[in-house]
């Protein structure tokens, strides 16, 4: 969970990609309104509200494919069925999903060339391409984050989104990643984005071995079996960095959970685009994940289907260039504590939402 603030000295407790367990979906509504009473218990005054971003299955999806539609039904209407069964009738749809309104996730059992025959052509091209050009991607240490939240900061102006601060990414870290080095708080993500180069050290040469190891690996290896390397046991995230020669062109953070792997954050360059290093990286990403053992690599947000006049368009294609399927999710809701506050907050978002661009 992360503290976010809102001004005026209140805060939204954030939970991004969580919770990762789903109950039943007739339970979803008295689920969340248990656990954030809980949570309500131990958080401090300041905090107006609970979001929550639901990785879980949308309750509409069977009959949105069915009727081939691309539209959720109305939040009313969503929060009326997402509020049955519910003591308070608390649950809030939020204005703006998060990250997973829609999700692409890609199959990873069998060979790597049975994954890479599920991909489109074009994307197979760009994978080889970038690999003919000496696009190399490898882990990164947590003190590299400032170099990934600048390239970050390019990618959000260029989609025209907002972006999240450096902060938020620290605290990520400090949650998520463990296990990799005994010596790992030595070279914890700076509390500033100062550091541009790349880093020295054993710390950093134990990175590049581990993932060295999905380049020697069997390409035929089926998913699923255990990975050579007792250090990415330990992991719970993977933070990748795409670099050619000396330029760093593109970045993600994947967490690994159980049998799946989620692309949390990603960014690339303005410059070298031609080096296709965004296909590079996913690629191994989606080797190292099934190194841990992983068989199902989910992408992130995608728009719930082909509309061209869809402003996220090009990423639906570039996402669905790699196989996969889209799951509809249930996306972004809220557990208000400050009603007042959250209103407030609400209003602002609708606001900021609406602002020509």
């Amino acid at each position: 969970m992360l503290l976010q603030p809102m001004g005026r000295g209140r805060a939204m407790a954030y939970v991004p990609q969580g919770p990762e367990h789903a109950p039943a979906e007739e339970d979803y509504g008295p689920f969340l309104e248990d656990l954030s009473e809980a949570l309500a218990r131990n958080l401090g005054p300041s905090v107006a509200f609970i979001r929550y971003d639901l990785p879980w299955a949308s309750p509409y999806a069977d009959d949105m494919r069915a009727h081939g539609s691309n539209a959720y039904p109305e939040p009313r209407i969503r929060e009326m069925r997402m509020n049955m069964g519910t003591r308070n009738w608390n649950l809030r749809k939020a204005h703006r999903d998060m990250t997973v309104a829609s999700s692409l996730v890609v199959d990873l059992t069998g060979t790597e060339q049975d994954i890479l025959a599920r991909m489109k052509p074009k994307t197979r091209y760009n994978i080889g391409l970038a690999d003919r050009k000496g696009v190399r991607v490898d882990p990164a240490p947590p003190d590299m984050l400032p170099v990934f939240h600048g390239l970050y900061r390019q990618t959000a102006l260029r989609n025209g989104f907002a972006p999240c601060g450096y902060e938020q990414f620290q605290a990520l870290f400090r949650a998520r990643l463990c296990g990799l080095n005994p010596a790992r708080a030595k070279h914890a993500a700076p509390p500033h984005p100062a550091r541009t180069d790349w880093p020295g050290g054993a710390h950093w040469h134990g990175w590049r071995e581990w993932a060295g190891a999905a380049d020697r690996t069997d390409a035929a290896r089926p998913a699923g079996t255990s990975a050579p390397s007792a250090t990415f046991q330990d992991a719970e995230l993977l933070f990748l960095l795409a670099r050619h020669d000396t330029d760093v062109l593109a970045g993600a953070i994947v967490a690994l959970c159980g049998t799946t792997a989620h692309f949390l954050y990603g960014a690339s360059s303005d410059h070298k685009r031609q080096c296709m290093a965004p296909y590079a990286m996913h690629w191994k990403a989606m080797r190292l994940a099934r190194l841990r053992g992983c068989t199902a690599y989910d992408m992130g947000a995608v728009p719930p289907g082909l509309d061209p006049a869809h402003p996220f368009h090009g990423l639906h294609r570039f996402k669905t260039g790699f196989g996969g399927r889209v799951e509809l999710r249930s996306g972004s809701w809220d557990y208000p504590i400050d009603h007042a506050a959250h209103r407030d907050f609400c209003n602002l978002e609708s606001l900021e939402r609406h602002r020509p661009s």
